[in-house]
């Protein structure tokens, strides 16, 4: 099965970030340990993929549910963050995370990094059909994959997914 993000996965994540986006006030003033900016192998900010509900809230790191379109998940804003989601199924627990923050791989990809240094970092990154997007599994974990959205040929949106997860 190939694992993608449809459409309407990606007009999701942005429902959700444009929503947090709105009135949630400036990240923290102190720049977080380098540890925390680390986005995957599985997990971000001490949120991981698969956590229940319960779990993810007592990291004490999301909050301020928020409405998804899909019965099957919920959607959370990153604790702290003005920018960042994390979307919640009832069936397999935490099964995306989004960042939009000064956030990075282990193998050093962020936003705003460029097209060649994606294709560095992942040789077995796949480009969809649409120009704009790439995924590839997570080194070291099949279970996980990361899913990049391109502007103007930089990472304009990263997204820490579950594969097989049923929210988009």
């Amino acid at each position: 099965m190939k694992a993608s993000l449809p459409r309407v996965g990606y007009f999701l994540i942005g429902s959700v970030l444009m929503v947090m986006e709105l009135g949630f006030g400036a990240a923290p003033a102190d720049a977080a340990p380098l540890s925390e900016r680390t986005f995957g192998p599985t997990g971000y900010d001490h949120v991981r993929l698969g956590m229940t509900v319960r779990q993810a809230r007592a990291t004490g790191r999301i909050d301020h549910r928020v409405k998804t379109g899909s019965g099957r998940c919920t959607g959370w804003r990153l604790k702290g963050r003005r920018k960042g989601a994390v979307l919640i199924s009832k069936k397999y627990g935490v099964a995306a995370i989004a960042v939009a923050s000064r956030a990075r791989t282990p193998q050093g990809v962020g936003l705003d990094s460029l097209r060649w240094e994606l294709k560095r970092a992942y040789p077995d990154l796949k480009f969809h059909s649409d120009p704009a997007r790439a995924d590839v599994a997570v080194p070291g974990h099949p279970n996980a994959r990361f899913d990049f959205g391109f502007k103007d040929g930089k990472v304009a949106r990263l997204l820490l997914t579950l594969a097989g997860q049923d929210c988009f």
